[in-house]
């Protein structure tokens, strides 16, 4: 398909494999995002189309086949429609979900190396091994981080203002201050 990526998995450092109801082998990467193995054919699905990120390193199949994915920027859920619309090219982008610490991660560094990256509970809940600990989703659950937009409104060099979109910055030792403004939601 169009604007996706056919790639050699000679060339991939593997970390993860996992397989869904379909057969389908599902590979997380070092570098390359994740890899896809279904009918022969070998896919990389990656951040230039709509991962979220390039590591991938466990990747864990849910009891309703969407996919879980362990990465060093957090939890990242893949609906299965979402990805099958991509890898036929009836959609130039993938469709994931980012999961981090405002949906409760506990750290965005997912653990892996471990035999199951995750694991369900009777209730259908997932927990999640992070580098600070332990966490438990509900997967049916409507939480999500969203996009924050943050707006510069100044850029300090050891206290004289520099223009917000090419602050000159000086070798050596100084102090570069930020001040912004971001949208924040509450609880209502």
């Amino acid at each position: 398909p169009q604007g996706q990526r056919m790639a050699s998995a000679a060339t991939m450092q593997f970390t993860a494999l996992a397989t869904d109801a379909q057969d389908t082998l599902w590979i997380g990467t070092e570098n390359h995002g994740l890899g896809r193995f279904a009918d022969g054919k070998f896919l990389v699905i990656d951040k230039a189309h709509g991962l979220g990120t390039n590591h991938v390193g466990n990747v864990f199949v849910a009891r309703d086949q969407s996919l879980w994915l362990m990465s060093r920027q957090g939890a990242f859920r893949a609906a299965p429609a979402n990805l099958e619309n991509f890898a036929t090219g009836k959609v130039a982008s993938a469709s994931v979900t980012r999961f981090g610490t405002l949906d409760g991660l506990p750290s965005t560094t997912m653990m892996w190396g471990w035999n199951a990256p995750a694991a369900h509970d009777e209730q259908g809940g997932i927990y999640m091994s992070t580098l600070a600990g332990l966490t438990r989703f509900d997967p049916t659950a409507e939480l999500h981080s969203k996009d924050i937009t943050v707006v510069i409104d100044e850029v300090l060099v050891n206290g004289t203002r520099v223009s917000a979109k090419s602050p000159p910055v000086p070798t050596g030792r100084g102090i570069v201050e930020f001040r912004f403004a971001a949208a924040v939601e509450t609880g209502s």
